[in-house]
């Protein structure tokens, strides 16, 4: 018996082993590891041709509804990093916690001059399928340094309900242009917005390299200076699925008014 009783605590203590280190290799990093403190690197080209990157930072700003009657109140376990190999990912989450409240992942770049006029703004991210059903709304965008709507530039906002289809919208409020949330989710795509002057033109690179031409609006942005906003937030809806997309690259590279487009 004695040997039997040998052999089964040390099956039991080598499960016991395994289950912690399966367990460890899951767990995110706490949100005062370096990792999460630095953040995503948003690289930016400025207009000597010099690249350089800024970290865009866990940021508790004040409640959001914008035109929800849900409060969005921030959480930094809905803005963390997760393994993508060599390449830098970051997750941005949302989650619903009661019929008027939420919560949502958030991040914001410093100030630069480099993020104003024209140039070309561009993320890599994927839109995971629990997005469909959620009544969570990503954003990536570059924002004044004091928001004013008319300066916003929305390089895209994830599943806002328009005529009751989802969609993905880009470029200013009130002049931006749209594709169905259907044709570009579960899938690594290129969101491409490029400006010159006050024009924008936007398209989708997708997974399997097609690209979605979206034409042309007017646009704006600061013509001074501005910042990277990442942020989750709700729209009105019933649903309570949580929800979150992957990001791996945001970029913006000034250009000269007058260049063309590609």
């Amino acid at each position: 018996m004695t040997g039997i009783m040998r052999r089964s605590a040390l099956l039991v203590a080598g499960v016991l082993a395994c289950a912690v280190a399966l367990g460890a290799s899951l767990v995110r990093p706490p949100t005062g590891s370096a990792a999460v403190a630095d953040g995503l690197d948003v690289t930016l080209r400025n207009d000597a041709g010099n690249v350089y990157t800024i970290g865009c930072r866990y940021d508790a700003a004040s409640p959001n509804w914008y035109g929800s009657d849900i409060e969005t109140t921030r959480s930094p376990d809905l803005w963390y990093p997760v393994d993508g190999g060599t390449v830098q990912r970051w997750r941005l989450g949302f989650r619903r916690t009661g019929d008027a409240s939420a919560e949502g992942g958030r991040c914001v770049t410093g100030t630069s001059t480099t993020l104003r006029g024209s140039g070309d703004f561009s993320a890599h991210v994927y839109i995971h399928s629990n997005v469909t059903d959620s009544v969570g709304v990503f954003t990536v965008a570059m924002m004044p340094e004091v928001f004013t709507v008319e300066e916003e530039l929305d390089l895209f906002v994830a599943n806002l309900l328009e005529d009751g289809v989802k969609k993905v919208k880009m470029g200013t409020p009130g002049m931006s242009v749209g594709v169905p949330l259907a044709d570009v989710d579960q899938q690594w795509i290129t969101a491409r917005l490029q400006k010159r002057g006050a024009t924008c033109k936007f398209s989708v690179v997708k997974a399997d390299g097609a690209t979605l031409d979206l034409g042309t609006r007017e646009c704006h942005n600061s013509p001074t200076s501005g910042r990277v906003v990442v942020n989750a937030r709700a729209r009105n809806g019933s649903s309570f699925d949580p929800s979150f997309v992957t990001l791996d690259e945001v970029r913006w590279v000034k250009r000269d008014p007058g260049a063309p487009f590609s």
